[in-house]
């Protein structure tokens, strides 16, 4: 693991146990594809049989029953994609770590010239709304708080996290709705 020079030990401590933790990004994002899967072949069989569940099921269980399954798997999509970006978010705070603290990354930092607050803003300006205020917010903060961007991945886990709980609560839900509504 690369620390910064400017870390203090108590911060390398933090940001060794905060990249250890979100190690756990990559199988929550993983195994939220299994459910999704078997979610989306729950709804394609739902769906290629309506005309035989219509009588089996009350229609009020299948219409709630597939919008909690849609939802569940949309809720499944953003568990991946949260886990991508804190993945990728890691990887290029790392390389940016790596080149920055190389003797050729020492050079290019002293021969900025401007200060950095502008710095942050001009890196910030090729992006539209609202990428560019989060990334103008992120360079301020990075300016105060030497882990702040570690930080922003531990509330995207945490976010992942109560996004894959939804998603299994909502599927079970989804498949609770459709089970009761069964003509008897």
């Amino acid at each position: 693991m690369l620390f910064p020079p400017h870390l203090s030990s108590d911060d390398k401590y933090k940001r060794l146990l905060y990249i250890g933790v979100l190690a756990a990004a990559q199988p929550i994002e993983t195994f939220a594809v299994w459910p999704v899967t078997g979610l989306a072949g729950i709804l394609a069989l739902i769906l290629s049989h309506l005309d035989i569940l219509r009588d089996a099921v009350s229609l009020c269980s299948i219409q709630w029953g597939i919008a909690l399954l849609v939802i569940a798997m949309l809720l499944g999509a953003l568990v991946k994609y949260i886990g991508i970006l804190i993945r990728n978010g890691i990887a290029v705070t790392n390389s940016l770590y790596q080149h920055l603290y190389s003797p050729e990354g020492q050079s290019a930092l002293a021969g900025i010239m401007i200060p950095p607050e502008q710095l942050s803003a001009e890196v910030a300006k090729p992006f539209f709304w609202p990428f560019r205020q989060l990334l103008e917010r992120s360079g301020r903060k990075g300016l105060s708080d030497p882990l702040s961007a570690e930080k922003r991945f531990i509330k995207m886990l945490c976010v992942q996290s109560y996004l894959f709980y939804g998603m299994c609560l909502l599927g079970a839900i989804g498949l609770l709705v459709l089970s009761t509504g069964i003509h008897k």
